[in-house]
């Protein structure tokens, strides 16, 4: 995850060096573009891994749970 979180600053960072320019060329436009998309793919990627790292958490708990349940 946290190679993700460092690409996903690095592509936002860019990203900012294109907008803040005062015109784009049409390559320019179309690499910015790309970079955008690319940042909205690792932030559901981000997201998508945050619930799956929760659902997984629930599941240790339950787990837990269920064998402390049976132990007893």
């Amino acid at each position: 995850m946290e190679k993700i979180n460092e690409a996903l600053i690095k592509f936002t960072s860019i990203s900012k060096l294109y907008s803040n320019r005062p015109k784009l060329n049409p390559e320019n436009e179309a690499t910015l573009g790309m970079i955008q998309i690319a940042i909205n793919n690792y932030q559901i990627k981000i997201q998508q891994l945050l619930k799956e790292k929760q659902e997984i958490s629930s599941n240790i708990k339950l787990a837990r749970q269920t064998y402390r349940d049976w132990e007893t």
